[in-house]
């Protein structure tokens, strides 16, 4: 027996199918969020992915008008769990919105972190990014566009460089390591200027003339109070973070460098290499002195 199938039939069954495959692909979906919230993560990296990161961008040059945080919630943090070339992505991304100048985001070291973060090794929570800097051909090294306030705290020394060329310095007192309140090290800019201003701690408030914020409540600013600087003052006598000036020296760098000039604060790495190697040295010939008095001693006893 031969079926005869008429026009307005096949219309039928096409209907009919395509309201099938509607329902095969809302029940596809349901089934794919269904085990999106349901299944276990399964990954390589085994650990936080429930941490969250924010990131700090306080006291860098940034485009008007961006944030200065920016968070990774625990979704975003989730998805890095399972899939580990997101987070390359990720830096590269944020690299490209938090560059500025010849400083750049060092992406080797943000994704040793976040990693570090999803395995539990670091915590989480509030960040600053390694940031790197583009050396010149001489090998020195640019911020700013030659621009910038250098502090350096092993020589305790402020120094002001206007395109590349060094034009003032001063000695300064840091805040004092020995006690936790030690400068923060990085590259920031001047966020704010304020004359006449008290300065309030838990336990202290001094009156200053010149106040030039660079990152959080640290900033540079005159110590009448002080009555030397520099050497290694900030190790016993150090400020609560604070970079202290001299009164006379504050007033050239509070009018010559506007907000947003570039701060960099760093230690002196050759230098201390050679502090180091110095003292080890010092432990040499004082033990190999000892050495020779018990010696000598010897041949006279005997």
């Amino acid at each position: 027996m031969r079926m005869v199938t008429t026009r307005k039939s096949v219309v039928k069954e096409r209907k009919k199918g395509k309201a099938m495959g509607k329902k095969f692909k809302f029940l596809v979906c349901l089934l794919t969020v269904l085990a999106v919230i349901t299944l276990p993560l399964v990954s390589p990296l085994e650990g936080h992915a429930e941490e969250t990161i924010t990131y700090d961008f306080t006291g860098i040059q940034i485009p008007e008008g961006m944030d200065p945080t920016l968070t990774v919630d625990v979704g975003t943090m989730q998805l890095f769990h399972t899939n580990d070339a997101m987070i390359t992505a990720f830096v590269q991304a944020l690299a490209a919105k938090y560059d500025y100048g010849e400083n750049h985001i060092d992406q080797l070291t943000e994704i040793n972190y976040i990693r570090g973060v999803i395995n539990g090794v670091v915590p989480g929570g509030l960040h600053r990014a390694a940031y790197t800097t583009i050396q010149n051909t001489d090998g020195s090294l640019t911020y700013g566009n030659g621009t910038y306030i250098d502090i350096n705290l092993t020589t305790q020394m402020l120094a002001y460089f206007q395109n590349g060329q060094c034009v003032y310095m001063t000695s300064i007192v840091t805040g004092n390591p020995n006690k936790g309140n030690a400068t923060p090290k990085g590259v920031f800019t001047v966020q704010y200027k304020q004359r006449n201003r008290v300065l309030r701690g838990e336990d202290y408030e001094a009156p200053v003339k010149y106040w030039m914020r660079f990152v959080g409540n640290v900033g540079i600013h005159d110590a009448n109070w002080r009555s030397s600087f520099g050497d290694s003052i900030y190790l016993s006598n150090g400020s609560h973070g604070c970079v202290n000036v001299p009164p006379a020296n504050m007033p050239f760098l509070y009018e010559t460098c506007p907000v947003g000039t570039v701060v960099v604060v760093h230690e002196d790495e050759a230098l201390l290499a050679q502090q180091a190697a110095a003292q080890q040295q010092e432990q040499v010939n004082a033990a190999l002195a000892e050495w020779i008095a018990q010696q000598q001693a010897a041949e006279q006893a005997q």
